[in-house]
């Protein structure tokens, strides 16, 4: 069976071997970097080419690594605080990829030695905080429909990457186990066949078994000891030099007497597998008796080249998984954004247009629609709250009525849009005769009952697009929209009939009767100014009461 040592450094002899490639990478990646920077925060032409300078002291000059610390780092905050986040991760890793790449001496002696732990503590830490900052800040940067399909994308990507690694690891360990099988089944047979040889210690005929395996071409190196160790015949490929053949005896000489007590049983073959080597221990019994041991040493280059077409496919065929998973992804975020984006429009609508009268509508069954459920409520409440207060701003709060500065706003838009049209606009101020009486005798609370009755009879008296409000205490006003003097007179003598003829009944069964005295203007305004209007009509209020009251009085024309 293989260790995991022999697997990691399998793993690493594809890096290794792979290194070429490799070394392209940031060069790639830098211009990319700068492509996708130009494309996404415009002209940075200064930023790159002060970058390109800084940078190419740090390979001219050969800094030393405290330099290119800081110098990276520098690179880095400068970049990050301009706004070119993938320029930011590459300008920190450029230089100390340079560095570790063509630095004769950092190639010739090594990684650990060049740089103490304490440095690689800190360039691991640099380059984790930078990319993490960098990677906030683009993730931050992106609309949601974005983040989520980075996330759907990244987390098909993680598994997929972990599915293939356990398929490659497991393929790996098939791979070896069927190698080493096929190794043993080739030691097996051969070492029937020398068992006669062996016995009788004919050299000649072991020879020409040993020689019989140049059939295959894996076989490097193959040995018969007898058993005091004594060999008996070899056999070395013709690829194979002489050094490593005696290397490989050598190391064959040490497994024996290592695993001396294993091949004392028939059943026992020992087998162990290198980075680039695999080793078959075969014992030889005759009549039962351990007489001599055939080792074998085969190299790894049909499972090399078996992993490696693997590898290939396994490569290519998650390469278009993960693309299939991105454009799902792409199509599948829109369930969850779609949502969110029409709630996003319909906010966005109601927020210009100031109508919380409109709804959001889901045909969703799930907690998008709860969302847009809540939203409709919000507004709604929102409606309400805007109706009552402009109610409270409008209304007179004891009759219902329209209050006096609604009345007034109310006036100027009709009196300019009459004197626009050259339409009559009828004006009519009612008092309540002698009110102050009816409080100082009946009370305050019999006078609000007073207000709110007269307030009944004039919206029942009035027409139904005229518009009644309270100015004063006792004082009324009616807006009667294109009435000239006769329709106005009219309206004004139903209200003063009507409150005449109607009777107020008090809480302890009495009835009270009040009159009522009106001042009317009817005419085309010739300017907007409403305080003529008023004027007149409160003029005719005052002749009316002078006369008499519980009459009407005509104002003199503006």
């Amino acid at each position: 069976m293989m260790s995991w040592k022999a697997g990691m450094a399998l793993s690493f002899r594809f890096r290794l071997e792979r290194r070429r490639f490799y070394r392209q990478v940031p060069y790639l990646g830098v211009a990319l970097a700068r492509a996708v920077t130009n494309l996404r925060y415009g002209n940075l032409f200064n930023v790159v080419g002060d970058w390109l300078a800084r940078l190419w002291a740090v390979i001219v000059k050969r800094e030393s690594k405290f330099d290119v610390v800081l110098t990276s780092t520098r690179l880095c905050l400068s970049s990050m605080n301009m706004g070119g986040r993938m320029d930011a991760l590459m300008a920190f890793f450029w230089p100390w990829w340079h560095r570790l790449n063509d630095n004769t001496q950092l190639r010739q002696t090594g990684l650990r030695k060049s740089f103490s732990p304490r440095s690689l503590r800190i360039l691991s830490t640099a380059w984790i905080t930078c990319g993490v900052q960098a990677t906030q800040r683009m993730f931050n940067s992106l609309s949601i429909r974005h983040k989520l399909a980075v996330l759907l994308g990244l987390s098909a990507g993680l598994g997929l990457a972990i599915s293939s690694a356990i398929t490659l690891y497991s393929t790996y360990i098939g791979e070896s186990q069927s190698a080493l099988r096929l190794l043993r089944q080739l030691a097996g047979v051969t070492s029937e066949n020398m068992r006669a040889a062996l016995a009788f210690r004919d050299e000649r005929s072991a020879q020409t078994m040993l020689d019989a395996l140049k059939t295959n071409p894996n076989i490097l190196f193959a040995s018969v000891l007898d058993e005091d160790g004594q060999l008996l015949g070899h056999y070395r490929a013709a690829s194979h030099s002489e050094a490593a053949a005696k290397q490989h005896d050598l190391e064959l000489r040490r497994m024996v007497a290592s695993h001396q007590s294993s091949l004392t049983s028939q059943a026992n073959t020992v087998e162990q597998m290198s980075e680039s080597h695999m080793y078959v221990l075969q014992p030889i019994f005759f009549e039962d008796k351990p007489i001599g041991v055939l080792s074998i040493v085969s190299d790894k280059q049909d499972m090399r080249d078996k992993m490696s077409r693997f590898i290939f496919f396994q490569v290519l065929v998650s390469l278009l998984t993960l693309a299939i998973l991105i454009v799902l992804s792409l199509r599948l975020q829109r369930l969850f954004t779609r949502p969110i984006f029409e709630l996003i429009d319909a906010m966005q609508g109601v927020a210009a247009s100031k109508d919380y009268s409109s709804r959001a509508f889901s045909s969703r069954k799930d907690e998008f629609n709860d969302l847009h459920t809540g939203f409709n409520t919000m507004l709604g409440e929102i409606r309400d709250r805007d109706l009552r207060l402009s109610k409270l701003a409008t209304t007179d709060t004891l009759t219902g009525l329209a209050n006096r500065r609604h009345a007034m706003d109310t006036l100027q838009s009709l009196a300019i849009r009459a004197n626009r049209k050259q339409e009559p606009l009828g004006v009519i101020i009612l008092d309540v005769d002698l009110f102050k009486h009816v409080n100082d005798t009946y009370g305050h609370p019999v006078g609000d009952l007073v207000l709110k009755q007269i307030a009944s009879i004039l919206q029942g008296c009035s027409r139904e697009y005229d518009l009644v409000g309270r100015i004063g205490g006792e004082e009324f006003l009616i807006l009667c929209d294109g009435a000239d003097s006769g329709t106005s007179s009219g309206i004004a003598e139903r209200i003063r009939s009507s409150v005449e003829a109607a009777r107020i009944e008090l809480e302890d069964g009495r009835t009270l009767q009040v009159t009522v005295s009106l001042g009317v203007n009817s005419t085309i305004p010739s300017s907007v100014d409403i305080e003529s209007l008023i004027k007149n009509a409160d003029e005719a209020l005052y002749r009316a009461k002078q006369s008499g009251r519980n009459r009407i009085e005509i104002g003199k024309p503006c």
